[in-house]
């Protein structure tokens, strides 16, 4: 019976609801831009470019819908049933109404400069059985409920609701990068941080990457806000994508290297810029890096109130994409700040996530001390090891190899000598040991351990004994054999 009354139902309102459609297409093609919207509706956005740059069928969907969202009062059911009658709709990647949310949430902030697309109202058709409005009734019918549109909707649940659907935290990289969180990785200067943050940033943008160093691993596009050492950054990008053999058009990630301050509105590059330039490259990026706070920030890092200043345009971006936001910082200068991120504890306070990077000077071992973990148990320290790389036909302009630093799998740095003395070998297992270390440099092979995740190196037997043979002081070959047995 119910199906019956609401199909009932809309079968009486369908002529209405075509009316008002014919009119919204009507305030859309009668618009300074509505042969593109016309042409963006059909599928037809090849032709068209912005910046130079061929419009993407994202741009196309963020166009159309934020001038519906426009016409259409900000009415998202409206808006999304106006939206799915078009061809543009088949080119949608991911959930219409969290889309249709970010286009209406685009439209309100820069609603000024689309209503001078719409200066001009177009006429309205009268049917015959409608009466025609005076003026002052049509010129109060056009004007938009002001409270109506600026009124904040909150997200609301009932206790018995909230208990009952479960939110499990979901993260791009497990117990490491949360999605929809705000993430800070600190560290004094060669501490690697910044390596960390690249290792992590392209990992996540690129799908041919299985996991992260064992942990689960989840792919979206990154945006890296650069605001320093660009030259260097560069050089670990490239190197990174070499040493793992990825093609770097595979990669979603896109770096912006302008300095800016996020928390000055009266700037030219602030945050609603930033937003309007991101969206422009990815409709929802699942990760904005930003290298490093200090640079994008006017206020001082030691005042409260100017820390919050800084942290409410960072929680805007993950409202307006729905994605996580990772911070790059350094540790303080005093010597009871080292093991802290500089400035205020604030900063601390906001964080979801945060990272503490350090780094013996005389190895090359990285350790990640998880200082706070607000959803989950703290992870126990990670080390990971800085290979040196040369990055294939990149060279200096005195034609010498530029290398660069790439972030592995921990390897102990535990020399050969130092294993001797602490273990107290015998002088046919210290020849074995020697061996073997040419041996995996020669020949060895990476595999994965099932139990572990981590990546671990193996020789074959047989390559093993051709280095012993090869390297031993013995004439024999029956010595050598004896000597390798």
């Amino acid at each position: 019976m119910d199906a019956y009354i609401a199909g009932l139902l809309n079968s009486i309102n369908s002529d209405t609801k075509t009316h008002d459609d014919s009119e919204l297409w009507s305030r859309l093609s009668q618009s300074k831009n509505g042969k593109m919207i016309k042409d963006f509706c059909e599928g037809n956005y090849q032709g068209y470019k912005t910046n130079d740059e061929q419009v993407t069928p994202e741009l196309a969907i963020g166009f159309v819908l934020s001038r519906l969202a426009y016409v259409c009062n900000f009415d998202e059911s409206q808006i999304e049933r106006v939206f799915n009658t078009t061809k543009l709709s088949k080119q949608i990647r991911g959930n219409l109404q969290d889309i249709i949310k970010s286009a209406i949430t685009y439209t309100k902030e820069y609603k000024a400069q689309i209503e001078q697309e719409f200066t001009k109202e177009p006429a309205k058709s009268v049917s015959q059985n409608q009466t025609p409005r005076t003026d002052q009734q049509a010129n109060k019918q056009s004007e938009p409920n002001k409270n109506e549109l600026e009124r904040k909707k909150y997200s609301r649940h009932s206790f018995a609701d909230f208990c009952r659907n479960p939110a499990p935290i979901k993260y791009y990289i497990k117990n490491y990068i949360q999605e929809q969180a705000l993430h800070m990785i600190f560290g004094a200067p060669g501490s690697g941080k910044s390596f960390i943050a690249v290792d992590m940033a392209a990992s996540i943008a690129c799908p041919d990457i299985n996991s992260w160093h064992g942990r689960t691993l989840k792919h979206g596009p990154v945006i890296y806000l650069a605001g320093e050492g660009v030259a260097g950054l560069r050089k670990r990008f490239a190197g990174w994508a070499a040493k793992r053999v990825i093609n770097p058009e595979n990669v979603q990630l896109t770096v912006i290297d302008e300095a800016f301050h996020l928390d000055d509105d009266t700037e030219e590059y602030n945050i609603s810029a930033t937003i309007e330039n991101i969206r422009e490259i990815y409709s929802k990026p699942a990760v904005i890096f930003i290298d490093t706070l200090h640079v994008f920030m006017n206020g001082d890092e030691n005042r409260a109130q100017d820390i919050g200043a800084f942290l409410t345009p960072c929680r805007k971006l993950i409202r307006e994409f729905g994605c996580s936001v990772v911070l790059v910082h350094h540790t303080g200068v005093a010597q009871e700040a080292k093991d802290r991120a500089r400035g205020s504890s604030a900063l601390r306070g906001a964080m979801d996530i945060e990272l503490k990077i350090s780094k013996e000077r005389a190895q090359n071992n990285i350790t990640i001390t998880q200082t706070k973990n607000k959803e989950a148990k703290e992870e126990k320290d990670l080390i990971l090891t800085l290979e040196q790389f040369d990055i294939p036909n990149w060279y200096d302009e005195e034609n010498q190899q530029v290398n660069t630093c790439t972030v592995e799998d921990y390897k102990s740095t535990f020399s050969t000598i130092e294993a001797e003395k602490a273990i107290k070998l015998k002088p046919t297992e210290q020849t074995a040991t020697k061996t073997f270390q040419e041996a995996i440099l020669r020949h060895g092979v990476k595999f994965t351990d099932e139990a572990t995740g981590n990546t671990l190196a193996a020789v074959y037997l047989e390559d093993w004994r051709a280095v012993s043979y090869e390297l031993s002081a013995q004439d024999n070959m029956n010595t050598k054999r004896n000597e390798f047995n």
